[in-house]
């Protein structure tokens, strides 16, 4: 997967059912579901493609920020799929908050300053895709 491919299926993945999909609890975002106390979710925008075991690991680290666990241990690193080992920490990072952050969703998708983060994303890695609009039909 490509960074615009995983952008563009965390922001598809997240806007169908933001309430139902996003693996945020009462005390913040969480890559395992379980942790979330959501079992209609598959877990956050990296959580979501780890095995179990390993979103348990990651949600028990002090830093559980994508960026501090591969700097606490880069060996962690090795544990994300191939495909999302390529892309660097602060990418992931930029990703991972677009999905962390409640204002970037409500109850239909993106919200104005979702779609904000999502420009700056685009941007800053110079990816291949479209900005989105400013405010959705």
């Amino acid at each position: 997967m490509t960074q615009e491919q995983f952008l563009k299926d965390t922001i598809d993945y997240y806007s169908a059912n933001p309430s139902e999909r996003r693996c945020v609890g009462s005390t913040g975002c969480f890559y395992s579901p379980k942790n979330a106390e959501n079992p209609t979710s598959d877990g956050c925008a990296i959580g979501r493609w780890l095995k179990p075991k390993v979103q348990k690991l990651f949600d028990s680290r002090d830093n559980s920020a994508i960026g501090g666990l591969i700097e606490e241990n880069p060996e962690y690193k090795k544990l994300l799929p191939k495909w999302m080992q390529k892309m660097s920490p602060a990418f992931l990072r930029s990703v991972q908050n677009l999905h962390d952050e409640n204002d970037h969703w409500d109850n239909t998708g993106l919200t104005v300053d979702g779609i904000y983060r999502v420009n700056r994303i685009i941007e800053i890695y110079s990816l291949d895709m479209p900005l989105l609009k400013k405010f959705p039909d």
